[in-house]
């Protein structure tokens, strides 16, 4: 309503002045100022500007959002930045070139194609490698080598970082220690993917100055491992698993396929039951001990009658899961179920 009172007045006003002029008239018989067009620009953007107070976004610190604008400030030209006048700065921004659309576009009849020629064509264009009809480069090479499709990228894991993380309590010696237990304390990514291998590196030795330390023929020192600790992994080092059985431990090598070695890592993600551990393949048996157990051995302490889940500080029955005996029923065998005919004939050729 204020809004449009004070366009009607900068229209009176306009009217006014304009007839004045025609007519050699002074406007101003009352003695106010004349009215110009910057006046009434002043005067509509006062109004204006006093009705709706602010554009914009913003926290104001009267308590309202937007831009704060004082009472009597004139827009600018370019106007009051608003939402609805937010764009890229001149030249920022370039449509794209529409080809073939007239020869009063410039890129007409050919569409900057040129007349005639391989590249004009749809889809030409010489392919990647061509070297004009010559024998290419990558045919001229033999081939060497091949691609295993069946590889598997394992992640490696030093005794020497092992060791740390026993020492500083991230990880229990007491208990069969899993790829699991490496994955829960972050001793390895989360995203391994086809298991670990233990390997041999230990930590080098370093003097009480924190510099490495060397012996009198100066080679390194490292140090020993020390812990007697049962391991579970995918591949283990020759080194590695003699240091760890000297010391009274002992190394598996265990197979899990991909949903296998899914389902230990992240048990909770099968709330109907894990799936029945992978036998190695045949190619892979002599690099295994056997196959992996599903879920994951339970601390010692605990008889698992059924599955368990762990939790950040215990162990807890899963009610998800049945127990192992009341897990599956075995599937109907043919015809089980169903009439037996043995003895009628004529049930079974359809004679009456």
């Amino acid at each position: 309503m204020l809004r449009r009172s004070a366009l009607e007045l900068c229209g009176a006003a306009l009217r006014r002045s304009a007839l004045a002029s025609t007519r050699g008239l002074d406007p101003n018989h009352v003695g106010t100022a004349s009215t110009s067009i910057d006046g009434v620009a002043r005067m509509m953007s006062s109004l204006l500007l006093h009705s709706r107070g602010y554009r914009g976004n913003g926290r104001r610190k009267d308590g309202g959002y937007g831009t704060h604008v004082e009472p009597g400030t004139p827009i600018p030209p370019e106007g009051v930045m608003a939402l609805n006048n937010l764009r890229d700065n001149p030249h920022a921004k370039y449509d794209k070139v529409r080809v073939g659309r007239g020869n009063g576009s410039g890129k007409g009849k050919t569409a900057g194609r040129g007349h005639g020629g391989q590249n004009s064509r749809s889809g030409g264009g010489a392919p990647l490698g061509f070297e004009g009809g010559q024998t290419p480069l990558a045919r001229t090479l033999p081939k060497r080598g091949f691609v295993n499709k069946h590889r598997m990228v394992f992640t490696p894991v030093n005794l020497g970082r092992l060791q740390d993380f026993i020492d500083a309590g991230r990880l229990d010696p007491s208990k069969t220690l899993t790829m699991k237990d490496f994955v829960d304390a972050r001793l390895i990514d989360p995203r391994v993917k086809n298991g670990v291998k233990l390997l041999a590196k230990l930590e080098r030795a370093r003097d009480e100055f924190g510099n490495f330390a060397f012996d009198e023929e100066g080679n390194a020192l490292y140090v020993p491992f020390r812990h007697t600790v049962n391991v579970e992994v995918s591949r283990v080092s020759r080194e590695a698993k003699e240091i760890i059985e000297s010391l009274g431990g002992g190394v598996t090598r265990v197979h899990y396929n991909k949903l296998g070695f899914r389902a230990l890592l992240k048990p909770h993600k099968f709330p109907d039951g894990l799936p029945r551990p992978a036998r190695p393949p045949i190619g892979l048996r002599r690099q295994v001990d056997r196959a992996g157990t599903l879920p994951a051995p339970a601390p010692p302490g605990y008889e698992a009658p059924f599955y368990y889940v762990p939790t950040e500080t215990e162990w807890r029955p899963n009610p998800n899961i049945k127990p192992e005996g009341d897990k599956r029923k075995p599937k109907k065998q043919v015809g089980e179920g169903r009439e037996d005919y043995s003895n009628d004939p004529s049930r079974i050729f359809g004679v009456q």
